[in-house]
């Protein structure tokens, strides 16, 4: 069947693609299915059908899996298509998956891993950046910044690799890309301005400009009266000198500015924003992100302010400190175990990825405060975590446990004005204790 503007996408999940006429709605039927928040919508398959065998603009050609004529499409050559065979395979084992695919970062590393293909930018007047990525462009509302922040995020998360495609400048205030760069003088402005290159004649020495030494077709040097005929050889042109028609100013250095086409605004070129266009590729991390979410992210922002120990090594100071006690039979520590797994919810509550980031890193600094330098720390999962608290009773981890739940949780409601739980729960280690059964606890 053939998708309109007017059809119910939730009735064709199940359908092998969706198939849209090259037509006046294309943007409008792009923007329906890449902006559902089902991976079994907006990644599905989409073929471009040229049904009456039109030269198609290359911006769409590119927004879609195949472009098919209409022997294709009545003989249902699709249904045995290899391209979407291998789409739906994909997707076959993202939806199974319990996910919130309501954030665009997740969307569009998901629709890449259903591809299994390098994200090309596409130069384009039809979005005001000059590039686009035309199959995920309508996932968003037309020129939304959110694309370069998701890139951004999604290369800091080790989850897409960039590679280096060309650099842009944009306009400080919209962010557009189509400026007009003009000289204009560094006095007032005015973009009304002649330049005129200086002649330096080599044998005697002369600097003028041009005009002082035009005599007809001919170049007379004024100080010595002998004709230039070679440049390079008789004479140079070192630089220009620039006359303001405006305020007749005169200066060697024009100033250059960006004119924004979209809002008109005028900068400097030095404070123009400068940014660089990738492609982006998956990395070895990002089929288990596609699959599952990217709550990882928690886990790497506290790999990098605390030093985490893995669920081995944590055991063995565990073992250790269990020996210590038994020894010592005076010794007091307790196991903590901390389990964020509300902390999920954050993907979809919060704002955009700025904001996400800023509280894992606020949490990261809360659980750092919270250890003292003798304490151990381990990560099980991406939300489940253990501390081995040294030389700590039972009562004395209660009360800096409260505290540390209490801050967690306050930050969190602070930042997105909404309550999340926080599970901590405690042992004592005793010298009758077991280690497998310390282990336990964690499970």
């Amino acid at each position: 069947m053939v998708i309109n503007i007017d059809t119910e996408l939730q009735k064709y999940k199940m359908e092998d693609c969706f198939i849209i006429e090259y037509d006046q709605n294309i943007d409008v039927i792009l923007s329906k299915i890449k902006k559902s928040n089902e991976v079994e919508i907006y990644a599905k398959p989409i073929l471009l059908l040229n049904k009456y065998e039109v030269n198609i603009e290359p911006y769409y050609a590119n927004s879609v899996d195949k472009v098919i004529d209409n022997e294709y499409f009545e003989n249902e050559e699709y249904k045995k298509d290899t391209i979407i065979t291998q789409i739906n395979s994909k997707i076959n084992l993202l939806k199974h998956q319990k996910t919130d695919d309501s954030e665009i970062a997740f969307k569009i590393l998901r629709y890449i891993y259903s591809r299994e293909e390098r994200l090309y930018p596409f130069m384009s007047i039809k979005n005001k950046y000059g590039y686009s990525y035309p199959k995920i462009d309508h996932m968003l509302d037309k020129n939304s910044n959110k694309l370069f922040e998701a890139f951004d995020f999604l290369v800091e998360q080790r989850l897409l690799e960039a590679i280096f495609f060309d650099r842009c400048h944009f306009c400080p205030e919209c962010y557009s890309a189509f400026l007009n760069f003009k000289e204009v003088c560094p006095k007032c402005y005015s973009v009304d301005i002649n330049s005129e290159p200086l002649i330096h004649h080599f044998e005697c020495a002369y600097v003028g400009l041009e005009h002082e030494f035009k005599h007809g077709n001919k170049l007379i040097c004024p100080k010595c009266d002998k004709e230039l005929f070679h440049i390079g050889v008789d004479y140079d042109k070192p630089s220009f000198v620039y006359t303001c028609n405006k305020c007749h100013y005169e200066f060697q250095e024009a100033l250059v500015q960006g004119n924004c086409f979209n809002c008109r605004s005028i900068y400097d070129v030095d404070n123009l924003i400068k940014r660089d266009i990738y492609e982006y590729e998956l990395t070895v991390l990002s089929e288990n992100s596609a699959l599952f979410g990217f709550q990882n992210m928690f886990s790497n922002i506290l790999e990098t302010n605390l030093e985490i120990l893995t669920p081995k090594i944590f055991k063995r100071y565990i073992e250790i400190e269990l020996n210590r006690i038994k020894r010592y039979k005076k010794s007091v520590s307790t196991l903590v175990s901390i389990n964020l797994s509300d902390v999920r919810n954050i993907y979809k509550d919060a704002n955009d990825l700025q904001t996400i980031k800023q509280i894992f890193m606020q949490i990261a600094d809360v659980i750092k405060n919270f250890l003292r330098s003798t304490d151990i720390i381990t990560s099980f999962n991406d939300i489940m975590y253990g501390v081995l608290l040294v030389e700590t009773s039972i009562e004395g981890a209660k009360t800096a446990t409260s505290r540390l739940k209490k801050e967690i949780e306050e930050l969190i409601e602070f930042n997105i004005q909404k309550s999340y739980k926080i599970d901590i729960n405690l042992k004592e280690i005793k010298a009758e204790d077991k280690l497998e059964e310390l282990m336990e606890f964690f499970e």
